[in-house]
C-alpha cells in the first residue's frame, strides 16, 4: 500500500501567499512612517542639545548669545568655495558644551546645495580644509541671525534680556545646509521663509503649501514642529512682543 503524505494544495499555498502580500502592503507603510518618526525624534534631540549648548554658551559670556560668525564668510560666501578659508561660527561655540559633531546632521538631511552631509565630506571631524573650524555649509540647522543691529528678527549676538519673548522666538530651525537664517523683510514672506528653512524634511509635503513644517528650537530651549505659515502669523521669527 502506498503511504499517504499530508501536503498543502496549490490553492491553499496561493491563499497563504495572498494573505502575506496583503499584510505586507498594510504594514510596510506603517514601518516607513515609524522610521520617519524615529528620524524626526532624533532631529528633535539634535536641536534640543544644540539649543541647550547655545544657552550654556550665553551663561558663560555675560548672557550674550553666540554671534553667527566672526570669520571670513560672514555676510557673504568668501571662504566656502573650497579654498579652506573659514572662521569661527556659532557651531564652533557650541562644540565645547555638546562635544558632539553628529548632532549637526539631521538623519533626513539632504543638502540641496550639492554638498554631501558633513560626516561624508569630512569624516571625523568635519573641519574646513585649511582650518580648525566646522565646515559652515554642512550644518543641518540654521541659527536665526539679524543682518544689522536694527533688525527685529533673529537672536544671534543678542543678550538674553533683549529677547522679548524667549518662549515665542525661534533661534534654530531645519535648513538645507545653511548655518544661518536671515530675511530681507520684516516679517519675512512665506517665499523668503521657504527659501531659508527646509520645511519638507519632516512634514512630507510635496509643495510649499500650508502643511509645510519644520522642527524649531526656541530661545528658552524648548523644541517643537512649527507650521511655517502659522509661524509667520504668530511672529515666531521676530524678536518683538507678541
Amino acid at each position: 500500500m502506498r503511504k499517504q503524505y499530508k501536503a498543502f494544495t496549490l490553492i491553499e499555498l496561493l491563499v497563504v501567499i495572498a494573505i502575506i502580500a496583503i499584510l505586507a502592503a498594510i504594514l510596510f507603510p506603517v514601518f516607513a512612517k515609524a522610521r520617519e518618526k524615529a528620524r524626526q525624534i532624533s532631529c528633535t534631540s539634535n536641536e534640543k542639545q544644540l539649543g541647550l549648548g547655545l544657552l550654556m554658551y550665553s551663561n558663560d559670556y555675560d548672557e550674550h548669545m553666540a554671534i553667527y560668525s566672526c570669520g571670513l564668510g560672514y555676510n557673504g560666501d568668501v571662504g566656502y568655495g573650497g579654498d579652506g578659508v573659514d572662521g569661527f561660527r556659532w557651531g564652533d561655540g557650541v562644540m565645547p558644551y555638546t562635544k558632539n559633531i553628529q548632532i549637526f546632521t539631521c538623519p533626513d538631511f539632504v543638502n540641496t546645495g550639492g554638498l554631501p552631509s558633513n560626516m561624508e565630506l569630512f569624516p571625523t571631524p568635519p573641519f574646513a580644509v585649511g582650518g580648525p573650524y566646522l565646515y559652515g555649509r554642512t550644518y543641518s540647522y540654521g541659527y536665526t541671525t539679524p543682518n544689522s543691529a536694527t533688525d527685529t528678527y533673529g537672536v544671534a549676538g543678542m543678550t538674553l534680556s533683549a529677547i522679548v519673548v524667549p518662549a515665542g522666538t525661534i533661534m534654530l530651525a531645519d535648513t538645507a545646509g545653511a548655518s544661518s537664517i536671515g530675511f530681507n523683510t520684516e516679517p519675512p514672506t512665506i517665499g523668503q521663509l521657504g527659501g531659508a528653512v527646509d520645511g519638507f524634511r519632516h512634514s512630507g509635503e510635496s509643495s510649499k503649501d500650508a502643511g509645510v513644517s519644520a522642527i524649531c528650537t526656541f530661545a528658552d530651549g524648548h523644541v517643537k514642529m512649527e507650521n511655517l505659515s502659522q509661524s509667520i502669523q504668530n511672529s515666531l521669527w521676530m524678536n518683538t512682543a507678541h
